[in-house]
């Protein structure tokens, strides 16, 4: 649901358009036409796609999109997440899927974006090992890529 909230809050704050994304097409289709509805300016555009953010190819079939549609990106925002399940239940299926999207996913979309990491990036808790070690690994891509400001507390200075 973050996703859905900020492409409401950019309709709302009055930005051109949003690109909203989902591995399901009909969900990314439903967030763009609710954003629409929310949307301060008469002129905001907004569109829906589906995109496997853990496939190059997916992800730039996004990107063409966007770029099709309003002539740049300005902002990429990722927050793109899956269900985890208790570490005694995790299947290898479940780490690649978990890692596809929260650290194969980031890395394809850093070149301009904003990530979303969870609290569970600077911690850790009790049945979400998946998910938090997916979380320091986006961190991890975070931090090194540079995409901490350098006034951010949790950047580490070299």
């Amino acid at each position: 649901g973050i996703g859905k909230e900020i492409a409401f809050a950019f309709a709302e704050a009055g930005a051109k358009g949003v690109l909203c994304a989902d591995i399901k097409d009909d969900a990314a289709t439903k967030i763009a036409k609710e954003s629409k509805g929310l949307a301060a300016s008469p002129k905001f555009e907004a569109v829906g796609v589906a995109v496997d953010i853990a496939n190059a190819h997916s992800v730039q079939s996004m990107v063409d999109v966007a770029l099709k549609k309003f002539g740049r990106i300005d902002c990429l925002v990722n927050a793109a997440g899956v269900p985890v399940v208790p570490f005694h239940m995790t299947s290898e299926e479940d780490f690649r899927r978990v890692f596809g999207v929260n650290a194969r996913g980031s890395f394809l979309l850093s070149k301009a974006i904003i990530h979303v990491v969870s609290a569970m990036a600077f911690g850790a808790g009790p049945c979400k090992v998946l998910y938090i070690t997916a979380q320091h690994a986006l961190l991890g891509i975070t931090r090194a890529s540079g995409k901490l400001s350098k006034h951010d507390s949790t950047t580490t200075q070299w």
